[in-house]
């Protein structure tokens, strides 16, 4: 009953978000994709692309754009990789060694190549938007990315019993293990080419932080039945219960105000961005506009992919 309410509510806020998807991922796009991801033996790319679901794209499907959108959809298909990977909790040395080969491979995507199809792939994509990105945003880049991938170390530290798992904890870490963050970043940072002044960052930055917010609190409330089956306690709505000796359903009410609480806080951004007036309006209102399918592109994914069995 409780995911039947949650999907109802998720749907109603599908409609309530009244952001509109209108760019298209082509056949021949498609095509492209699902033969880079051959080249480099990344066999997920079905589950990455199930059904030509665009939806799930929806973040880097806007064209105007320095990094271009096949280089953005092929990020995307990297990022989903990784959290496939963290599946597998036993694969920690796996990510410390991850994080120091793409360390490796930033400082220099021109090295000799790689036996692992992975970090060859990530190898192809560092070539191209190496040359998009100065060195200051290239590691700003890094610093998300490593942010990404010391997540996955983080739980599985606590699944080995070296890191405690606590709600506190675990609500700091979700912002770096949504995984949205990277993404977020790579958009901004390829959307103008010699950067925004402070004021413009720091607008930026709440945006991506309600994004995030908003996405982290939708993937728990819909992943809660599947989390609870498998006995897997990552999960807010869990920890909150846990935490506050409290019962289910007051748990999921406080995330759904939660979830209420940064909606109406990016929807002040949006009223932010819509009236200024700086000579970079139009790159905030392309940003904006990525961020708003980030968010109806995640929800319209979970849903109609069941990827959480909704």
């Amino acid at each position: 009953m409780e995911t039947a309410l949650l999907k109802g509510y998720f749907e109603e806020c599908l409609f309530r978000f009244d952001f509109f998807i209108d760019d298209i991922i082509t056949e021949s796009l498609y095509s492209n994709l699902k033969e880079w991801c051959a080249q480099f033996g990344i066999d997920n790319y079905y589950y990455v692309l199930r059904n030509q679901n665009i939806e799930n794209l929806a973040l880097y499907t806007y064209s105007d754009n320095l990094l271009g959108l096949e280089s953005l959809c092929k990020f995307f298909i990297l990022s989903v990789s990784l959290d496939d990977i963290s599946e597998d909790k036993g694969k920690v040395n796996y990510f410390f060694n991850l994080k120091e080969n793409l360390i490796s491979i930033f400082n220099d995507a021109n090295q000799n190549l790689y036996n692992d199809g992975y970090l060859r792939a990530w190898q192809d994509f560092c070539q191209h938007i190496e040359k998009v990105l100065n060195e200051q945003q290239w590691q700003e880049f890094l610093e998300y990315i490593i942010a990404y991938i010391d997540s996955f170390i983080w739980e599985i530290g606590c699944s080995e019993g070296t890191e405690e798992l606590n709600y506190e904890n675990y609500i700091d870490n979700r912002l770096n293990s949504v995984g949205v963050l990277p993404g977020l970043t790579l958009m901004s940072l390829t959307s103008q080419s010699n950067g925004f002044p402070s004021e413009i960052n720091k607008l930026l930055d709440n945006l991506s932080f309600c994004t995030t917010k908003l996405i982290g609190i939708e993937n728990d409330l819909l992943s809660l039945e599947r989390e609870e089956l498998e006995n897997n306690m990552f999960n807010m709505v869990l920890l909150y219960e846990k935490q506050f000796k409290c019962g289910r359903q007051e748990a999921i009410d406080f995330f759904i105000n939660e979830h209420e609480l940064y909606f109406k806080k990016f929807k002040k951004i949006i009223y932010e961005i819509e009236a200024n007036e700086s000579r970079y309006k139009s790159d905030l209102l392309r940003i904006l506009k990525g961020h708003e399918k980030c968010i109806v592109g995640n929800l319209k994914w979970s849903l109609e992919s069941k990827r959480y069995g909704v």
